[in-house]
């Protein structure tokens, strides 16, 4: 019985998010927190770029986080910080739905949310920029619907600029995280227009939430102002290299981003959210469109969340988790009613498949030797290294780039900047070729993946000035001809 009272299931939910995601503070950085922790280690302000010497198209609000992390001496200890965000979206969920329909769309709303920031399905078992943006978005909504259920004007202000603080960071960690604001301008919007009583607290809600949307941006505005960079600049890294990301990945659309797409459908099946949503759009049409301000906001921000998705371009699983506050804010409003046992059973399936993919994961890691091919060929290098060398790693693959403890003279530590900035590899062969020259290069792709090298420029440069050392994990590393090194065992791959 005790599991029917909404603070038990929160306090239950959250355990269980502590508990699974203590299983992947274990597990391999991927190569995006590898990537961010590099780039934030060397963070200080120096250098060519945003963050120093290496180029990222990230919000410092995400750098910020790899930075405190960077504090630590464990690199899983990101993993650690994640877990408070994700705590804070059950929450906050817990809290919203509370306000939206009682103790039972709170109770379903809890679990859903927790699923979410947990199952591997949502790329939850990572620490990336989705998951705390996500958990800034839903804190925010949580205190705007909050701030709309207060009654004295002070209340009402201070809720609704905490919701505009949260609201604004997000997208100052992933960008295209603006759904906390759509969803306020939309409620907003509609309790305006719903009735003359209404509109002074209105007034002060939207108000408030402006004030506290600004303070985000002015410090950002401070950023950039006590930096030697402009405002295009920072424009271009983090809004308009994504528009050119996505030509370059339109026009070379590969059949494993195809591949991703429909395996990235699948996931939004299995973990709850494609079927809760289209549920949730089902509703709404039959209803003529007459939703609640919070249905009508909430509509809203998942069609901004499939269209963010859609943006992307490259489909990855965490990509869902822009979803995430839509589909526990859709739970919430349905849960009430005749669309009940639809929701519980989805709510359900969905938990479920959450624990199975969470425990499937941490068997495999549990059962398989520690560590993946990445980071058994950055160890090699590292090992088989002397003091002084450095590595560049073809095209960009920031796991084993970690993994080494090298420096990289190339500042693009992924394939996609890469292939936006450097499509012609004048920067990369001049870099081989050199007074910086590395002393190690890992092949982790063939040299004309994507066309790039298609006049054979860069494997020439470098048979010239390289030669295969090993194959690690079935990945040519080569060795500039003017050194030798002690060359480590091969790890088992």
């Amino acid at each position: 019985m005790f599991l029917r009272e909404p603070a038990a299931v929160v306090s239950w939910a959250c355990l269980v998010v502590v508990l699974v995601r203590l299983t992947y503070v274990t597990q391999p950085l991927r190569y995006d927190e590898s990537g961010y922790l590099i780039v934030a280690r060397q963070w200080d302000g120096d250098g060519p770029f945003l963050y120093g010497d290496y180029w990222v198209d990230r919000p410092p609000g995400l750098l910020l986080i790899f930075r405190v992390a960077s504090l630590f001496d464990s690199d899983r200890a990101v993993r650690v910080l994640a877990i408070p965000f994700a705590l804070m979206f059950v929450v906050a969920a817990a809290r919203a739905a509370w306000i939206l329909g009682g103790a039972s769309s709170a109770r379903l709303a809890t679990w859903i949310a927790g699923a979410l920031v947990a199952t591997p399905a949502t790329g939850a078992d990572q620490a990336n920029g989705e998951l705390f943006a996500a958990s800034l978005v839903m804190a925010a909504i949580a205190l705007l619907i909050e701030a709309c259920n207060r009654d004295t004007a002070r209340a009402r202000c201070g809720l609704a600029t905490g919701a505009g603080v949260l609201g604004a960071a997000a997208p100052l960690v992933k960008q295209n995280f603006v759904e906390a604001l759509v969803f306020a301008a939309v409620m907003l919007t509609v309790t305006w227009r719903s009735g003359r009583d209404q509109r002074p607290g209105t007034a002060q809600i939207a108000g408030a939430a402006l004030l506290g949307a600004a303070l985000p941006s002015v410090a950002l505005l401070l950023w950039t102002y006590g930096s030697w960079f402009d405002l295009g600049m920072v424009a271009y890294d983090l809004v308009g290299f994504r528009a050119d990301a996505l030509g370059v990945i339109l026009e070379f659309r590969s059949q494993a981003t195809v591949s991703r797409g429909y395996v990235l459908i699948m996931l939004g099946i299995v973990s709850g959210i494609v079927p809760i949503l289209v549920d949730m759009a089902g509703a709404g049409w039959r209803g003529r469109h007459s939703g609640s301000p919070a249905g009508w906001a909430t509509a809203a921000i998942a069609a901004l969340g499939v269209l963010g998705i859609a943006a992307g371009g490259s489909y990855w699983p965490h990509y869902l988790l822009q979803l995430a506050p839509a589909t526990v804010l859709g739970t919430a409003l349905m849960a009430t009613g005749a669309r009940r046992r639809t929701v519980q059973t989805m709510c359900v399936a969905a938990a479920c498949s959450a624990m199975l993919a969470s425990t499937g994961m941490a068997a495999f890691y549990l059962t398989s030797p520690p560590g993946t091919w990445p980071h058994r060929t950055g160890e090699w290098v590292k090992a088989s290294s002397a003091p002084g060398d450095t590595a560049v790693v073809v095209y960009g693959a920031a796991a084993v780039q970690h993994s080494s403890g090298l420096d990289s003279p190339y500042p693009y530590l992924w394939s996609l900047p890469v292939r936006v900035l450097d499509p012609r590899l004048d920067r990369l062969e001049a870099t081989l070729s050199g007074p910086d020259a590395p002393s190690w290069i890992v092949q982790a792709r063939s040299f004309d993946a994507w066309e790039l090298d298609e006049d054979g420029g860069l494997r020439a440069t470098v048979e010239h000035s390289y030669r295969v050392v090993a194959k690690v994990c079935d990945k040519p590393v080569w060795l500039r001809r003017d050194l030798t090194r002690e060359l480590a065992e091969l790890p088992d791959c």
